[in-house]
């Protein structure tokens, strides 16, 4: 009887065995709040890249807003005027608006907010933004 309690197998001593399934080992069995933790934290990922091409695309972006009809009519009615008119490319501020990436530009004048604007990295979309 002794011989048969030492030969028997030992459940500590058991090893497991990589190819044994294990409840919770899978993303399908995570519950639902862990799963949502782990996206939470994937969410800075999702902000706006900014292009790989130097300082080319804030130049790009102050330009298209620069060149538009409405802001060089006042930049220039600022210029007659004596004050000289500012560009803030607000770069920690990102927008998404549907699946796009907008910056906000701000147009100054005197230190005072004249408009907004929200553009693409890529100086092909502008909105205003009121």
């Amino acid at each position: 009887m002794r011989a048969a309690t030492w030969f028997a197998a030992n459940a500590v001593a058991t090893q497991s065995r990589m190819t044994i399934p294990v409840p919770g080992d899978s993303f399908g069995s995570m519950r639902l709040a862990i799963i949502c933790c782990l996206m939470g934290a994937a969410l800075p990922g999702f902000a706006c890249n900014y292009p790989d091409e130097g300082n080319m695309p804030l130049r790009r972006v102050v330009t298209r807003i620069e060149m538009l009809p409405e802001v060089h009519a006042w930049a220039r009615d600022m210029h007659e005027s004596g004050v000289k008119a500012q560009y803030v490319v607000r770069l920690d501020q990102p927008v998404q608006k549907g699946t796009r990436c907008y910056w906000p530009v701000e147009v100054r004048g005197d230190g005072k907010l004249w408009r907004r604007y929200l553009i693409s990295p890529d100086g092909k979309n502008i909105l205003l933004r009121e």
